[in-house]
């Protein structure tokens, strides 16, 4: 969706002598952006839940004959890196593509 609400400012990027390799890294860069903020605020809401859910036992099990009264909860650094390590890879992969196809479409007719 990007590339395509974009394609009159990728055009006029090309009619200022932007290269099809410097509008790429421009899609790039807005993608990693966006993947990491959305990768590091989820990283944290994933921690602070986690941590409520320790400290607190936010979520109850429910049941009167149960040893622990709340959902137990372990908090290990490799599952929050394994997850985002996925996530950026991911939304990287979902922004690789359109970027090359924002590059390959440089056309200066759309200015107008």
């Amino acid at each position: 969706m990007l590339a395509i609400d974009k394609k009159k400012d990728v055009a006029i990027l090309a009619a200022m002598g932007a290269s099809k390799g410097f509008i790429r890294k421009i899609f790039l860069a807005e993608g990693t952006i966006i993947a990491l903020t959305g990768t590091l605020f989820g990283i944290a809401a994933g921690v602070l839940i986690c941590w409520l859910q320790q400290e607190y036992g936010i979520v109850k099990m429910g049941m009167q004959t149960s040893i622990v009264e709340a959902y137990p909860v372990k908090m290990r650094f490799s599952d929050f890196a394994l997850t985002g390590l996925t996530i950026a890879l991911i939304t990287f992969g979902a922004s690789y593509f359109p970027a090359i196809k924002a590059a390959r479409e440089v056309d200066t007719t759309a200015i107008a």
